[in-house]
């Protein structure tokens, strides 16, 4: 270390030239650095959806949803299966372990998929769909915008939509895809009457295998001769979609337009969304993997700004409404703002104590250079830039001027006692080298055991953290080990500098403070241990752990509709653009911002989107207050405002404020849950503190059921099948091949007048053909029996599941979860059913475990360093004491601002192990110099911890003033905050640093052993502890 001091010392210009290079490097690698919004954490979640038209949720859940299950039940890595079904649709979500190639499992779940279409109701595998899934981070949408058309169809203008809109934006360098929803390509309707098919002897059967049979465009063979292979096609399509009308579909020549009503609609969608009441049609533009965002964006708006003056898009109008590039810069634009004041407080704090203009200005140099350096090396390591690595950034800028001050403070202390400036630069470094290598490597270490783990979220936040602060401060080491020095050398004259008044008279006042607690050590120990003991009263008084994966700001206020029984999507709207309007007439009250609503069968959200410069989470949370204010009571509805979609979720905010939690039952029988969920709901009501429980997403709806006479279908020797296909043809339609015209594809669907389909008189007094020739009423097939069916059913791990959505009210939430937790412990539950708090607490506990190995591991290995160190066993222990004076800093700090101690306040916590024993390093460092000067012990102490005042005073003041812009100054407008992050440092360094100055030296008096007078001068001989 020494021999490399003094050859950057020799060597001033390729010293220098070096450092060129790497500031070179650091600026061509800002402009590179892929940008995003939020980290891209690992996706350990994929879905895989299927659609099964016209089935109901149980149907979907026992032809679909277990076949799946069955066959990716064996999938390398998976951890758990989770999955729903609903009307007409099934969805698989598939959870792996973090760090899962994704990508790689995608292909073998294709794979299996092809292996199990034939047991699957598809026949098209480009049906199903498999996607990485969550709602969270990590989702690349990176524009949202929607098109709207007052007095304009757009249904009939989807082609014009695709290749005005969609195509010119999938050509942009960097987006890889653009999703049109709310709107569906017109499909070819074929309906009929009964009684014109009665009256020609017809059958939708019949008629439907015609118009397949006229509908083929088929390769069916190959032949080869005289060298040459010819394919062999079957072509017998239809071209457009007016030869339907002459299509002859029976021995008469009956022609198909003679009897059907056939005409050009709309695809059926059961959803729907309005913007400022208005409806709308969604837009989202995903980005390529490793893409710039903030790039792609910009060129995103370049072609938006064409699209709007295309003049055969007259009258649709396409607003933006989510930028993430624009976001980006906003949160860039403030990280960096709150960068330069932390950085130029920790410049005043220099030039306050040190009192050399040149001094600060080696200190200040370092910071830009070490960032740069840092930058070049993310490149290289192919990282990116998002709010996560910024705000490292910024926690590294209070901290990489640690050692830089260190090295400076020495060199001017040698300086300003007359010796030469090359001499002065020497010793000044060498006699801090040591410590300060070390100082880095205790900070570096703490993050080395998540970063090789990486088993949940909060290890992959760490991690993140950890490599770009790694990377700043060794960039500082290595930037004040050689160029502060060769620099100072230089800059640094024999000149006497003005001492600073105040600050001999403060050390001055320390000494006597110092001797004083000595003298009383006892009683100084006593208080010391009475200050981290206090750490309970917290705790007494609400203060918790919170460790969850969702720590992530929303920049909406957010609307939930809960009806009380299942209603259809334009029931809904109905609903919803009512409330659209009492929002609209009370501007005065909520504000500004856009009102966007989403609605579908049974399901609503309305959100509410202030300005970007507004959305701070205090403006969010008075304004979910103030619509709550004017949200109406609708009959039939429990309206209410929430942070989320409003159906459960990890609650929030301080301990003053109410939180949900989600109680999960789960056991063999869904019906079952349907009777057992509504009996634990109302037994949650009786625990105190509940202020609410409901069952999210799990309505009833009426449905009728055909019991079939099975005697009669065995006489006529017919299948349960056969009848159900026939009144599925006739009532929910039946999807034929589709039409490919020169200009575009169509679907064609084929069924009944819906006058004839939509009520049960009709559906009693309907004939089907169940043979040939023989045609029934359904009364004659069966039983119809009127009965409820969840509109929706769930699983967990291949179990059914139901989830209990508990509001807490204003009491401590870990006081109410535990009597919750008793309450259903109590409870007796069926054979085989159990209950959980559903896995955003189980990922709490996952963080929970990953905090506690972290610190564990994390303090063993700043010991371990400390002990190569200092070549003891012992001295480490005193040095820990540090760590231990920092816990009751963290606990009161935050609890006192009403925080918790959630993920970042537990990143910080881990931090601070590594932070905290700097200063008692250098402290130690100097003591034993001391002593192997020849002082003796206690003088050794005092003059000592005297010496390190004004370093130790400055690293902790640079690091916490830089720290303060990110703790109270900066609002990132989405993502992850870290706001307790900073807070937690600054409480637990602040606090451990006053405690170190006065309870450190005093556990040296009882530890530190007198010099022994063969003592050596070498550090290695430090006098026994």
């Amino acid at each position: 270390m020494k021999s490399f001091v003094r050859l950057c010392l020799s060597r001033p210009i390729t010293t220098l030239t070096i450092h060129l290079l790497l500031i070179l490097a650091g600026i061509l690698s800002v402009q590179q650095l892929p940008l995003s919004a939020l980290p891209n954490f690992s996706k350990n979640r994929i879905n895989v959806t299927i659609p099964y038209p016209n089935a109901s949720p149980t149907q979907v859940e026992n032809e679909v949803v277990r076949p799946l299950e069955e066959a990716l039940a064996t999938l390398h890595g998976l951890e758990g299966i989770e999955s729903e079904s609903s009307d007409g649709r099934g969805r698989v979500t598939l959870r792996f372990g973090h760090g899962s190639d994704t990508d790689a499992i995608k292909v073998e779940i294709r794979e299996r998929l092809a292996r199990a279409i034939n047991d699957l109701p598809v026949e098209d595998l480009e049906r199903i769909r498999v996607r990485d899934g969550g709602w969270g981070p990590g989702n690349e949408t990176i524009m949202e915008a929607r098109i709207s058309s007052p007095g304009i169809d757009l249904s009939e203008n989807y082609n014009l939509l695709v290749d005005r809109i969609q195509r010119p934006l999938e050509r942009i360098d960097g987006v890889g895809q653009v999703e049109l929803d709310g709107i569906k390509p017109l499909e070819v309707k074929i309906q009929f009457r009964k009684g014109d098919l009665e009256k020609h002897g017809l059958s939708l059967g019949g008629i439907a295998a015609v118009i397949n049979g006229s509908n083929v465009d088929a390769s069916i063979g190959k032949i080869r001769k005289d060298g040459k292979t010819r394919r062999l096609r079957m072509l017998n399509a239809i071209d457009e979609y007016e030869d339907l009308f002459d299509l002859p579909i029976n021995d008469k020549g009956l022609r198909l337009g003679q009897v059907a009503i056939i005409e050009k609609v709309e695809g059926e969608m059961r959803w729907g969304r309005h913007l400022n009441h208005a409806p709308a049609i969604s837009l989202e533009v995903s980005q390529q993997s490793g893409a710039n965002t903030v790039n792609v964006c910009r060129k995103i708006r370049e072609v938006v700004e064409q699209i709007q003056g295309d003049p055969q898009l007259e009258g649709i109008d396409l607003l933006v409404w989510q930028d993430q590039g624009k976001m980006i810069e906003s949160s860039i634009g403030q990280l960096r703002d709150a960068g330069i004041v932390g950085g130029g407080l920790a410049l005043i704090v220099l030039m306050l104590f040190l009192r050399r203009i040149s001094a600060t200005f080696l200190v200040g140099m370092a910071i830009p250079i070490s960032v740069l350096t840092a930058m070049a090396a993310l490149h290289l390591m192919e990282m990116e830039l998002n709010t996560l690595t910024l705000l490292a950034l910024m926690l590294g800028v209070g901290m990489l001027v640690d050692t830089a001050v260190v090295v400076v403070e020495s060199i001017v202390r040698r300086a300003a006692m007359g010796e030469d400036p090359l001499l002065a630069a020497t010793r000044g470094t060498m006699e801090v080298a040591t410590p300060v290598f070390a100082a880095t490597l205790t900070t570096m270490v703490v993050f080395l055991p998540v970063i090789i783990s990486g088993e949940s979220q909060f290890s992959e936040h760490l991690g993140s953290v950890g490599i770009v602060i790694s990377l700043t401060i060794g960039a500082s080491l290595f930037v004040s080990l050689t160029l502060v020095p060769m620099v100072s050398a230089r800059i640094f004259g024999k000149k006497e500098v003005k001492k600073a008044a105040w600050f001999e008279s403060f050390r001055n006042a320390y000494s006597r403070f110092l001797t004083g607690a000595i003298r009383y050590k006892w009683l100084t120990l006593v208080i010391a241990a009475a200050a981290t003991f206090s750490v309970m009263i917290p705790f007494q008084n609400g203060f918790r752990f919170d460790l969850s994966d969702m720590d992530w700001k929303t920049n909406f206020a957010n609307v939930s509709y809960n009806p009380v029984e299942g209603l259809d999507f334009r029931e809904m709207e109905k609903v919803v653009t009512q409330i659209e309007g009492i929002l609209e007439s009370n501007r005065e009250v909520i504000g500004e911002g856009d009102i966007y609503s989403w609605f579908s069968d049974g399901n609503a959200i309305t959100r509410v989107y202030p300005p970007q410069e507004l959305a701070t989470e205090e403006y969010l949370a008075d304004l979910r207050v103030k619509i709550g204010s004017v949200l109406p009571k609708v009959p039939g509805f429990n309206i209410k405002t929430s942070n989320g979609w409003g159906w459960g979720g990890r609650g929030g905010g301080g301990r003053s404020s109410a939180g949900t939690i989600n109680v999960r039952l789960k056991g063999v029988s869904g019906s079952l849950l349907d009777d057992l969920a509504p009996k634990v709901s109302s037994y949650l009501l009786g625990v105190e503190g509940v202020i609410d429980s409901e069952i999210p997403g799990r309505d009833q709806v009426d449905e009728l059921r055909l019991e079939p006479n099975e005697d009669l279908l065995a006489r006529l020797q017919v299948s349960g099948n056969q009848v159900a296909r026939s009144v599925s043809m006739a009532f929910a339609g039946s999807r034929l091949s589709s039409l490919r015209t020169r200009s575009n594809d169509m679907e064609i669907n084929l069924g009944l007048v819906d006058e004839e389909t939509d009520s049960v008189t009709e559906l009693k007094s309907m004939k089907f053909a169940i043979t040939d020739d023989l045609e029934l009423p359904i009364e004659d097939l069966g039983t119809l029996v009127q009965a409820e069916a969840p509109d929706e059913r769930k699983r967990w791990d291949r179990m059914a599941y139901a989830n209990i959505s508990v509001q807490l009210g204003l009491e401590d939430q870990q006081v109410v979860q535990a009597r919750v937790e008793e309450a259903l412990a109590q409870y007796s539950w069926p054979v085989g059913y159990s209950w959980d708090l559903g896995e955003q607490w189980s990922g709490r506990w996952r963080n929970r475990e990953s905090f506690g190995e972290g610190m564990y591991l994390s303090v063993f290995l700043v010991y371990m360093v400390l002990a190569c160190l200092f070549e003891s066993m012992r001295t480490p222990l005193v040095l820990m004491l540090s760590v231990f004076l920092a816990v009751p800093g963290v606990i009161w700090f935050l609890f006192l601002q009403g925080d918790n101690l959630d993920t970042p306040a537990a990143i910080g916590t881990i931090l601070l192990s590594g932070i905290v024993v700097n200063n008692g390093i250098v402290l130690i460092d100097q003591v034993l110099r001391r002593m192997q000067e020849g002082a003796s012990r206690l003088d050794a102490i005092i003059s000592g911890a005297s010496d390190r005042l004004r370093p130790i005073l400055i690293t902790a003041l640079t690091t916490i003033l830089g720290l303060i812009p990110m703790a109270y100054a900066t609002q990132i407008t989405t993502g992850p905050q870290f706001t307790t992050l900073g807070k937690t440092i600054i409480g637990g360094l602040g606090t451990s640093t006053l405690l170190t100055l006065v309870v450190l030296p005093v556990v040296l008096t009882l530890t530190l052993k007198e010099r022994r007078p063969d003592t050596g001068p070498t550090p290695s001989d430090a006098p026994e502890m």
